[in-house]
């Protein structure tokens, strides 16, 4: 096995990496860890080998772990988080038939369970009190379509207080008495009364290119952290910055130090290629992959890679030699389908056959059931991105005819029907085809670990990426928030 190099991190990325130390021993089906309020207890999501849903709860420093609540009436449970007093946990359960969530109380260890009602899938906060917790709800009856609220609902059973007419994620300061809350893409504040009300409107102290995915107050309630699905940011006195923790962690709880718990579950990985050409074609290390790089695409030449990346925060398309140098922007911001604030996801990349083109797949990323895709052109070398025609997500990196004028593009009948076409790059015509004449994947065998698809095929050689870690675990990020 020959080593090719290795890629050197930008000081961006190494000068801010934060260290990541592993909470659970077990390393797949954990997600979600909550810190008791004395710091001895840690409550977390867990899946079992025969996908048995649980909350767990265990002492922080190991030990055994109890099940605090499975699957009732085909909810899953999940999102636990404890009450200010440490006696109760709250936390959703989702159910897969109608896809919505509904938010309960349990007493900790063994209490009954008390149903608060349906809400949307935001994680609730706790009043200082104990006799509240700041949920979202529907604002109308489709789960996962209508747009979420915030709401105010009082443990004893009485009426909830509509607090605003639009929310999705939130987070309540420890006195309770400042909210922050993400409505699609924006991130608001707002101060609270005694009794928890809005006290002045709410102002808006951050705006991303998509949804913001989670919130969360540091303990001193001075600094608001957010995440975007792959990265994560603070706004601190006005000022926001880029946090880059060193891997992909999905932030559930800072702690008073300003550590965070959260899941790494994005997998260190390598570039690996095979020589098509030799006889026996053995796999060798090309360099390896920063957690924060995906969709990788070797161009023809085999000397330069495209990939999109959040180096920088919010999604984009990148070129840089193989080993990683002179890397540059191709692509500064990945258009949405409907509005910013959407999910939209990049679904794939690939180059020209004469390497003067990157062409990139998007899709809505809004869950199973949405078929559309879109497919992109921009030149490699840099410039106009521009749309080549709207599609349907059958393939990930979008496919090149052999002479690079045209790309093979699906979209869907009634009844979910493949129709498949030639989108020409010049002018965004489609010309039906057969099935039959859609290139067909690399056939060669790829070695046991190569558990992603093949990168591309360029130059004689098969790319493909391997991960060195692959599984999900508990983490804490120690010192999240300390100066830069």
């Amino acid at each position: 096995m020959k080593v090719l190099g290795f890629l050197s991190l930008v000081c961006g990325l190494l000068c801010t990496a934060q260290t990541i130390t592993p909470l659970s021993d077990r390393l797949n089906g954990l997600s979600s860890p909550a810190l008791s309020p004395d710091g001895a207890m840690l409550a977390y999501d867990a899946v079992s080998s025969d996908y048995s849903i649980w909350i767990d709860v265990r002492p922080l420093s190991g030990g055994t772990a109890v099940h605090f609540a499975g699957r009732q009436d085909d909810g899953g449970p999940l999102s636990p988080r404890w009450s200010p007093d440490g006696r109760r946990i709250a936390f959703l359960r989702f159910y897969c038939h109608n896809c919505d969530h509904k938010l309960f109380v349990k007493d900790f260890p063994n209490g009954p369970e008390k149903l608060l009602g349906a809400v949307c899938g935001g994680t609730p906060s706790w009043t200082p009190d104990g006799r509240f917790l700041l949920a979202t709800e529907l604002a109308g009856e489709n789960a996962g379509w209508d747009p979420c609220r915030l709401v105010l609902i009082p443990l004893d059973g009485g009426p909830r207080v509509r607090l605003a007419k639009d929310g999705d994620e939130l987070a309540l300061t420890t006195d309770g008495k400042r909210l922050a809350y993400a409505a699609g893409n924006v991130v608001k504040s707002v101060e609270l009364d005694a009794r928890y009300r809005f006290a002045n409107r709410p102002t808006e102290i951050a705006r991303a290119p998509h949804a913001i995915s989670s919130l969360h107050w540091s303990a001193d309630q001075r600094t608001l952290v957010y995440q975007v699905w792959d990265y994560t940011k603070a706004v601190a006195a006005g000022a926001v910055r880029v946090i880059q923790t060193g891997a992909r962690i999905r932030i559930s709880q800072i702690l008073a130090d300003g550590s965070a718990l959260g899941t790494e579950d994005r997998p260190a990985s390598s570039l690996w290629r095979i020589d098509l050409k030799a006889a026996r074609g053995e796999p060798e290390t090309v360099r390896s992959i920063p957690w924060t790089d995906h969709y990788l695409s070797v161009a023809p030449d085999g000397r330069w890679l495209a990939f999109s990346t959040t180096r920088n925060g919010p999604t984009q398309i990148w070129v840089s030699r193989l080993d990683g140098s002179d890397a540059r922007v191709v692509i500064a911001g990945i258009p949405p389908f409907d509005h910013y604030g959407d999910r939209t996801l990049v679904d794939g990349l690939s180059w020209s056959p004469d390497g003067k083109w990157i062409a990139m797949a998007t899709q809505p990323g809004i869950g199973h059931g949405d078929s559309r895709g879109r497919i992109f052109l921009v030149p490699s070398a840099g410039g106009r991105l521009r749309k080549l025609t709207d599609c349907g997500s059958a393939f990930s990196a979008p496919l090149w005819t052999a002479d690079g004028k045209a790309l093979h593009v699906v979209r869907y009948s009634e009844g979910l029907r493949d129709n498949y076409f030639l989108a020409d790059i010049a002018t965004g015509a489609l010309s039906p085809i057969a099935g039959d004449r859609v290139p067909k994947p690399p056939s060669f065998p790829l070695p046991a670990d190569a558990q992603l698809s093949p990168v591309s095929q360029s130059g004689g050689f098969l790319y493909y990426e391997a991960p060195l870690t692959w599984e999900p675990r508990l983490v804490k990020v120690e010192s999240l928030l300390s100066p830069k």
